[in-house]
């Protein structure tokens, strides 16, 4: 029902969710996981939150998607050989 719906949403337990819910969050979360890894190591540019920009070899992204691992990053102020960027950090 909509009422339920409504409650799992606002309710930080996740015990209201279907067993099929979480088994196709489950399917989309690795499956999301598989595609961003097949990006490793190409080319990327980012823009900062500062409008800088960012090149760099994209090297992968930690488990909850809020960490970026770049390889060879160049930036207007130097060169890093690796470097972890914040996804809040850019556009």
């Amino acid at each position: 029902s909509m009422e339920t719906a409504k409650s799992c949403q606002e309710s930080p337990d996740l015990s209201c969710y279907t067993e099929e819910k979480q088994d196709a969050r489950a399917f989309l979360r690795e499956r999301f996981l598989r595609c961003i890894s097949g990006f490793v190591g190409t080319p990327c540019e980012l823009t900062t939150l500062e409008n800088s920009q960012l090149k760099a070899e994209y090297n992968g992204m930690d488990i909850d998607g809020q960490d970026i691992f770049l390889k060879n990053l160049v930036t207007p102020m130097c060169n890093l050989k690796f470097a972890l960027v914040r996804t809040t950090d850019v556009i």
